[in-house]
């Protein structure tokens, strides 16, 4: 794999991770239209996280690229930390990417020195408008996102007893997900003023019960627009606390 498809899987990566903070386990919350309030206090303790560790197989597909090997994932809310590894062939290293506080860095052997920015300069949030900061990304890993954060904006529609969606207003630009119980598939989408659309859609599968709690053991990740690619977790272990 070249150099630049490499740095591109490694924004594919950090992409779809941020993407996927929209998602939130299998259970289905009531939430009457403009009660937020009520709303929140219900869902709250669903989205509380202390702290996560996990590991397993990735790949990663790029058009006619691809990228297999392990990954091992770690948040600390104390610490306000999270990193995710991804290793090759016997164990190497291929890259590591942290987001601590108001920073993150991605290095590899592969590119000449490590990525290192603030939160602000890189602007996820004014594309998907989910925030980058370490205490949403974790979600990932158990499909539990702590809706508040999204904004005031944020309005919920029960459409029947499987269907959940999600509506966020950004000024000229649509956020929309919707939460399918029965099938386990969360679909998000956003829109702007050109009507231009980038879709995510999320499916979790293989939900394990773990200290009470169902959590999904595979994630697949697809994204598609003008960047297409997926990518797909599968862990071997995974803790929550």
């Amino acid at each position: 794999m070249s150099i630049h498809t490499y740095k591109y899987a490694l924004h594919v990566i950090i992409l779809l991770l941020l993407l996927s903070g929209c998602a939130k386990r299998g259970m289905l919350v009531k939430c009457t239209q403009n009660d937020y309030e009520n709303f929140f206090k219900v869902y709250k303790p669903y989205c509380e996280i202390e702290h996560i560790s996990g590991n397993g197989d990735i790949e990663i597909v790029n058009k006619n690229n691809n990228m297999f090997g392990k990954f091992s994932i770690v948040y600390s809310k104390k610490e306000n930390r999270w990193a995710i590894t991804i290793y090759g062939v016997f164990g190497m290293v291929l890259s590591e990417i942290e987001i601590r506080g108001d920073s993150f860095s991605i290095s590899s052997s592969i590119l000449e020195k490590p990525i290192k920015s603030t939160i602000k300069k890189f602007d996820l949030e004014g594309f998907t408008g989910i925030p980058l900061d370490a205490e949403y990304i974790p979600f990932l890993s158990t499909g539990r996102v702590c809706i508040k954060s999204l904004g005031p904006s944020i309005s919920c529609i029960k459409r029947s007893g499987n269907l959940t969606e999600f509506t966020i207003d950004k000024g000229n630009k649509k956020i929309k997900f919707a939460w399918n119980r029965k099938d386990k598939r969360m679909i998000y989408f956003k829109s702007d003023e050109e009507n231009m659309q980038t879709s995510l859609e999320t499916t979790f599968s293989n939900y394990k019960n773990m200290d009470g709690l169902q959590l999904p053991y595979t994630i697949l990740l697809s994204i598609k627009g003008k960047k297409e690619g997926y990518l797909k977790l599968t862990y071997r272990f995974l803790s929550v606390k």
